[in-house]
């Protein structure tokens, strides 16, 4: 797959600092699975008291668009997927 690239608008210039890959898949059972995901996932932002876990920087990350959790999701147990 090609790298996609912008072209910055005017006044702007863009500095790379450092690369991040993105790596994409895809999973046959997406369609079928997807919507118990994200029931869990929303599950598990109830349980939290603050929308912003670590306190680091709240006046910089806009609300409600950011979520930060503690939540682990490598040890969550969902019931209906085995992933």
């Amino acid at each position: 797959m090609a790298q996609q690239q912008s072209t910055p608008a005017a006044g702007f210039r863009v500095q790379q600092a450092w690369s991040t890959p993105i790596y994409f898949a895809t999973w046959d059972r997406d369609g079928q699975e997807a919507p118990g995901i994200i029931e869990h996932l929303y599950e598990l932002k109830s349980r939290e008291s603050e929308s912003i876990a670590s306190g680091v920087a709240p006046g910089a990350k806009p609300l409600p668009s950011i979520f930060e959790s503690k939540f682990d999701l490598f040890t969550s147990q969902l019931e209906s997927t085995e992933l």
